[in-house]
């Protein structure tokens, strides 16, 4: 699709772990790249493709960076190892003329903490990195045959379904979900499933016995990460995000538009995704009872699944359709060519 608009991508290989001498080669590379060709903006995001980013920008003299804060990795961390990545995210800030938070939250959370001057901080609209296609995520584009036959594709028969959509990694709360998912079921009589949707990493496990639930529970379903989403939300019941840290968390806007309502945990992003009895349900990080609740609670309640589902659609029109922030990030971005 780039392509086919006249632009002509360059892919330079960076090595998602610490590696000094891969990590020399690629800084090498994109010094090489940017001192052939002069930009008028050059925007970095993600914490390790930033800091060499903008490092190589400014040792060929290009001074207009852009950091875009999608979230912090290390939220959750503390001690030591927290402090060397604040250092390593303030020496970015520092580099870039203009920061971009894709959260009110996260961007009072770096200036308060020394990380990021206010006068380089910016948030955009109502934030969100990207916003929501809503001709793409939309309940109107299925019908009721449509949902059923996608259920049967999946193995799902007639029955309530909780979707999770990410990453299948500690920090992502699956370990909490598949507990609570579980305890939920023994209580209820009717069919009730947890499709997860997404690959597993290899680092930051999951704990064993979840592992072992996810692969013998026949209510629960997993599924390899696909470019059509949507298809799984438009046969979920309630989507739950119990993610322990966030920038924004566009998939809760994603589900939001389609109605369905989000149960998250009250996080940094989460809070800014997932209005609280108003979209969706937050819950007290890392609590599978709260979880377990909130999901119990929406599983009995239509009527409150409806209220949160249409609110949600209504919040994501007003605040966060595609076009609404790629014309902030246009204006934005023209303002800060010059």
């Amino acid at each position: 699709m780039i392509k086919s608009q006249g632009v002509s991508p360059v892919a330079i290989n960076i090595e998602r772990n610490p590696s000094p001498l891969k990590d020399l080669l690629s800084v090498f590379r994109l010094w090489l790249f940017f001192v052939s060709n002069r930009f008028d903006v050059i925007s970095v995001s993600t914490p390790k493709a930033s800091l060499l980013g903008v490092i190589a920008a400014r040792l060929s003299g290009q001074k207009n960076v852009v950091y875009m804060i999608r979230g912090r990795a290390y939220e959750n961390l503390s001690g030591v190892k927290r402090k060397c990545y604040e250092l390593l995210d303030g020496l970015i800030c520092s580099l870039s003329r203009k920061v971009h938070s894709i959260s009110f939250e996260l961007a009072n959370e770096y200036v308060e903490s020394g990380l990021c001057s206010e006068e380089k901080m910016v948030v955009l609209g109502q934030g969100s990195s990207n916003g929501v296609d809503l001709k793409r995520f939309s309940m109107s584009r299925y019908s009721g045959e449509d949902v059923r036959e996608i259920k049967s594709i999946v193995g799902l028969e007639e029955g309530f379904v909780f979707l999770y959509s990410g990453r299948l990694r500690r920090d992502k709360g699956v370990n909490e979900l598949v507990s609570a998912f579980l305890s939920l079921q023994k209580k209820v009589s009717s069919n009730v499933y947890l499709l997860l949707v997404g690959e597993y990493e290899s680092f930051d496990l999951l704990e064993d016995e979840t592992l072992i639930a996810i692969e013998e529970c026949s209510s629960i379903v997993r599924l390899s990460w696909s470019n059509y989403v949507e298809d799984y939300f438009a046969i979920a019941d309630v989507f739950v995000f119990p993610s322990y840290r966030e920038g924004f968390g566009n998939v809760a806007i994603e589900a939001s538009a389609m109605n369905i309502p989000v149960i998250a945990y009250d996080v940094v992003g989460c809070r800014e995704s997932v209005k609280n009895d108003v979209t969706g349900i937050l819950c007290n990080p890392y609590s599978v009872d709260e979880l377990h609740d909130a999901m119990l609670r929406l599983y009995e309640d239509r009527e409150l699944r409806n209220r949160l589902g249409d609110s949600g659609r209504e919040r994501v029109l007003e605040s966060f359709s595609s076009e609404v922030v790629w014309d902030n990030l246009i204006e934005f971005y023209t303002k800060n060519s010059k």
